[in-house]
């Protein structure tokens, strides 16, 4: 359901993420857990678009979301597209 391969993200040009790479299944429950600093929250606003990815897949139901607007992302959520 969501893949996501080699991402290096961050800020400006601040590489917070190096290499992640996570995939969770339909039905399944993932939690993110670490330290102050460890690039969780970095992670989800990666997947919407609030971080600056550099290089790396985004895959959501089959669909590259890697660079999509967050308004995008919203409005094919919503449309369930």
């Amino acid at each position: 359901m969501l893949r996501i391969t080699n991402l290096k993200a961050g800020y400006d040009n601040t590489e917070i993420l190096h290499q992640l790479d996570l995939n969770v299944e339909a039905g399944e429950i993932v939690v993110l857990i670490g330290p102050n600093g460890a690039g969780k929250s970095t992670v989800l606003k990666s997947i919407f678009s609030l971080a600056d990815v550099y290089s790396g897949k985004i895959i959501f139901k089959d669909i590259d979301i890697t660079d999509l607007k967050t308004h995008k992302l919203v409005l094919e959520a919503y449309l369930g597209n």
